[in-house]
């Protein structure tokens, strides 16, 4: 055996553009961006990517940014209807149980197809008390309306 057969051959320098690969910062970059609400072409712009390999290496960021924003919101929020906050514990009322806040309705106005003159006076009183009873019978409650 000769001295040369010890020595490795020596390498060769892969030609083209280095590949690219995940690195948590951006992630962390992509991720706050997306939950604000960024397009994805500006997040690659300022991320210094293409948009293919964006979504190619950071689609987990793309998808759960928005949604995880979201999560920290409504758990604020929640958290302050929890601690007294009045306003936040009607609106999940509203928003989440259904809920209907009498104060906020107001008077309802009907489109009634056109009807000939002697009908119309007749017809707009008779639906304006029945609109009147139904919502008098369903703010006060159905013993209260009769009186």
């Amino acid at each position: 055996m000769s001295a040369s057969d010890d020595t490795p051959a020596p390498v060769k320098k892969r030609r083209g553009r280095k590949p690219d690969v995940y690195d948590p910062k951006i992630a962390e970059k992509v991720k706050a961006a997306a939950a604000f609400g960024h397009s994805q072409h500006v997040i690659a712009k300022n991320v210094g990517t293409s948009h293919k390999t964006l979504t190619k290496l950071y689609r987990k960021e793309l998808d759960s940014g928005l949604y995880d924003m979201i999560l920290t919101v409504e758990a604020a929020h929640f958290e302050s209807a929890r601690k007294g906050n009045v306003v936040a514990q009607i609106h999940i009322l509203e928003c989440k149980g259904g809920w209907v806040n009498p104060n906020r309705m107001r008077s309802v106005n009907i489109d009634l197809p056109p009807q000939p003159q002697s009908q119309q006076a007749n017809m707009n009183e008779d639906v304006t008390v029945e609109v009147r009873m139904k919502f008098d019978t369903e703010l006060r409650g159905s013993d209260d309306a009769e009186t």
